[in-house]
Formats: structure tokens, C-alpha cells, sequence
């Protein structure tokens, strides 16, 4: 049902996506990440490409769920990225995270995003695109 309805807000805002990239987990070593499997359900649903190692974390950060104040989260994962500029570069993206609080995570993926991996544009928590 999230697949479904994240699909159809994708195809209501004529979004003309290449790819669809996960958050990289913040919890590493769980058997199924949520984030990873929601985002290549919804990659399938939409017809286009699913790059689960496009963005990978490269600095270890704890866990933001406790960490309220949005300068302090910003500041943990300052550098926390890499992009794979070979996979993304000239594609249109489509970032997804199974949590939203802040936006400090989605900002950090797509400042990487924009900053190593030439990407064309992206979208990203709603209706934001650059």
C-alpha cells in the first residue's frame, strides 16, 4: 500500500525519473532494511532503474532518532557520503527515505548528490525538486 500510494503521487506530479536511490540505513546489520525494499518496490511500480549503492554512507554516524536539535543532525552527517558520479551523473533521481523529521538526512544525500554526483535533478520529500 506505501508502494502504491508513493507511486501514484510520483505519476500525479509527471515526474520523469531515471532512478530511484535509497537513504543509505542508519542501522546497519538488520536482515531486511525497509528503506531499501520500499524504494525497489517502488522503482519496479514506476518502470525505472533502483541503485541501492549509488549513495553509500562513508562516516559512521549514530543514530539521529535522538539527536532533535537540526544543526547538530546536519553537522553528524557532514562528509557521511559518497555518490557513485559514474551511475548518476545526467539522471533525473528520485531520493527515498522511510523517515522524515528534519530533513537533514535527505539535504545531506542530495547536497552529495549535487556536489560528487553531477546529477541532472532530483526529488526528493514531497514536492522539492532541484
Amino acid at each position: 500500500m506505501i508502494v502504491e500510494t508513493a507511486a501514484d503521487f510520483v505519476h500525479k506530479q509527471k515526474w520523469a525519473i531515471d532512478l530511484v536511490l535509497p537513504v543509505t540505513p542508519s542501522r546497519v546489520g538488520r536482515t531486511v532494511q525497509p528503506v531499501r525494499a520500499l524504494s525497489k518496490a517502488l522503482a519496479v511500480q514506476l518502470g525505472v532503474g533502483f541503485c541501492p549503492d549509488c549513495v553509500v554512507k562513508v562516516k559512521n554516524t549514530p543514530e539521529l532518532k535522538q539527536v532533535y536539535d537540526l544543526e547538530k543532525r546536519l553537522a553528524i552527517l557532514q562528509g557521511a557520503y559518497a555518490v557513485a558520479q559514474a551511475k548518476v551523473a545526467s539522471k533525473t533521481v528520485l531520493v527515498f527515505d522511510d523517515l522524515y523529521r528534519s530533513g537533514a538526512t535527505l539535504n545531506s544525500v542530495c547536497e552529495a548528490l549535487k556536489d560528487q554526483g553531477r546529477v541532472k535533478s532530483f526529488y526528493s520529500r514531497g514536492g522539492g525538486s532541484t
